[in-house]
């Protein structure tokens, strides 16, 4: 017995069912090329866009919401398709510059630069012919900015140089006039304890209550160079200025002690230091005083003894 036969001896696909299976087969061809001929077609549709200004002077207050502009494009199917989804997502960016006499005249060619328009996506109309812009100039003053230092070191740490700030000063923008007793303007606290390496952060910047206030930029970049600091000791002789014949200094060297960054020292030699005594007496003074002279940057703090010089004259 034939597997594809029954015992009449007839196949199970019968000229019916051979006919159902043609028109599915006829069916899904035809909805293949619906599809392709939809997507190769060319639709005409409108889309809306947002508006977002770039490049707005810090002076200058843009009041929302501000009126979006309608767009009538002409794409094939699939590119226009895709057109549509990505188009929801984004806002279209105008150069403020653009903007005369409080509006904005879009123009076709602005446009398709802007959008990124091509030859499977046409720009055809929009409206409005040009959109009003609500804006008013602010007030505005440059003030220095001042840090709120809150850092404590570990005991022999220290700071080794001023800090250093990306800006020291910010100007404020508002809407009313400011005040005289806005005179600076602070950062967030700066709250460290125990420092013992160099700090380096981003530090925001506080906006004054005021109406539309608004800084020209928020935060600062804050350095501080931070190291163990080591005291030394050296004596050193002491140069005579204009001194007569003869004449003897008591004593004639002096100690210096001076402190130094542990990532310096070996940088710091005793010709980095001179001492002097000009030669300047008078009847009411019996004594003359050094002075010490630093040659080496890195030397953060001297002190000398003694303080005052005796001479000696024949």
């Amino acid at each position: 017995m034939s597997f594809w036969s029954t015992q009449s001896g007839k196949s199970p696909f019968t000229a019916k069912n051979k006919n159902g299976i043609a028109f599915l087969i006829s069916w899904l061809f035809a909805l293949i090329l619906w599809l392709l001929t939809s997507l190769n077609a060319e639709r005409t549709m409108e889309v809306s866009y947002r508006l977002a200004f770039e490049h707005v002077p810090h002076q200058i207050r843009i009041k929302e919401p501000i009126q979006p502009i309608t767009l009538s494009v002409k794409g094939q199917g699939l590119e226009l398709f895709r057109f549509l989804r990505r188009s929801k997502r984004q806002t279209l960016k105008v150069d403020f510059e653009s903007v005369r006499d409080g509006r904005w005249s879009p123009q076709l060619t602005e446009l398709n630069r802007s959008l990124g328009f091509n030859e499977h996506i046409r720009l055809l109309t929009f409206e409005p012919e040009y959109i009003s812009i609500d804006s008013k100039s602010l007030y505005f003053k440059k003030l220095p900015i001042l840090v709120d230092n809150q850092m404590s070191y570990t005991e022999g740490y220290d700071s080794i140089s001023p800090a250093r700030l990306s800006h020291d000063s910010v100007i404020l923008y508002a809407a009313q006039p400011i005040p005289q007793s806005v005179k600076y303007i602070y950062t967030e606290p700066l709250k460290q304890k125990r420092i013992t390496k160099t700090v380096n952060t981003t530090l925001r910047l506080k906006t004054p209550n005021l109406a539309d206030a608004k800084l020209a930029f928020n935060q600062i970049e804050y350095r501080l160079e931070v190291d163990q600091i080591i005291a030394n000791e050296i004596e050193i002789s002491i140069q005579q200025l204009g001194f007569p014949a003869n004449t003897l200094l008591i004593p004639a060297t002096l100690k210096v002690r001076y402190l130094v960054a542990a990532r310096d020292y070996q940088d710091v030699q005793h010709t980095d230091f001179k001492a002097s005594v000009t030669w300047s007496p008078s009847e009411s003074q019996s004594f003359l005083v050094p002075e010490i002279r630093v040659l080496n940057s890195l030397v953060l703090d001297t002190e000398i003894f003694p303080k005052t010089i005796d001479y000696l004259q024949p």
